[in-house]
């Protein structure tokens, strides 16, 4: 992504982070005309940051919101990108345009955070990445996992941890003083569920909880209170409070912040986020 930001780039960001907007509203927002800014508009959508709707409007994607995080804080240009030796790996592997896309992406995400879990990876990446493939499993394990894996700085998960990560210093720590200043910002929205169990003020027993129960849906979809309760309990075993007060004071006010997470009925939620045809941008080769 060759793609360096503007002011008038992180504004257009920024607004985009609140609710999906209409070029036409944008222009009247940043003093641009609506012609110089579709072209603009297109620019950022090619690098990933945002994409079209079917209605016209236009939103962020994850990594939109994760270079929002990272360019906030100050007026330099931002250059959007991996390191250049994974850039370099990622052009060896010969693989079709919208999967080194994909793979960059998947890269830039560990690269900015640090670390993730493999559901978190996928929730981040999968939607806006697809790359061919109709199943967010079928993408993972058929293609990504092992072409991640493959890349400098990009280490496995290994002896039965659950846990990727980049060995180099995270983008996170770069930009803020404790990687967690951003929290003050208060975003009403977030890119992806990692960004949201990041930015949370939560114990670090609510944000293995939680991940807990996110994990159970992505997999399954859907999945019972009773269910998600349970396996958030079971997690981290709280000894202060009962396994219905953990549930209803510290893990479903959570859980129900989360992207793609919704409230089917009283007994039953639904995940959402693996789904390729409600807007993301699939890459075509």
């Amino acid at each position: 992504m060759g793609l360096t930001l503007t002011t008038r780039d992180r504004i257009v960001l920024r607004l985009l982070a609140e609710a999906p907007v209409s070029c036409n509203e944008i222009a009247a927002t940043v003093e641009w005309s609506a012609t110089d800014l579709e072209g603009r508009l297109e620019s950022l959508e090619e690098n990933g940051l945002l994409w079209e709707r079917d209605n016209g409007t236009y939103t962020l994607t994850g990594s939109g919101f994760r270079v929002l995080e990272t360019s906030g804080s100050d007026n330099r240009d931002c250059q959007i990108d991996v390191s250049d030796q994974i850039q370099q790996t990622i052009g060896e592997l010969n693989l079709r345009p919208d999967r080194a896309k994909a793979v960059q992406s998947a890269a830039a995400f560990l690269q900015y955070w640090g670390q993730a879990s493999e559901s978190e990876i996928i929730d981040g990446i999968y939607s806006e990445r697809p790359s061919g493939y109709e199943s967010a499993d079928g993408w993972w394990q058929t293609f990504m996992r092992e072409t991640l894996a493959s890349l400098p700085d990009i280490k496995p998960p290994t002896n039965g941890a659950t846990v990727w990560q980049y060995a180099g210093t995270p983008e996170i720590e770069e930009h803020t003083e404790d990687g967690r200043s951003f929290l003050e910002s208060s975003p009403t929205s977030y890119g992806s569920v990692k960004h949201a169990l990041e930015t949370l003020a939560l114990t670090a027993d609510q944000r293995a909880a939680v991940h807990a129960a996110f994990v159970v849906l992505r997999h399954n979809s859907t999945a019972s209170e009773t269910a998600l309760k349970r396996e958030s309990y079971e997690r981290v075993k709280p000894t202060t409070m009962s396994a219905e007060a953990w549930w209803s004071l510290r893990i479903e006010p959570i859980l129900q912040k989360l992207p793609g997470i919704e409230r089917v009925d009283e007994q039953t939620f639904h995940y959402t986020g693996d789904d390729v045809g409600s807007g993301q941008h699939p890459d075509s080769e």
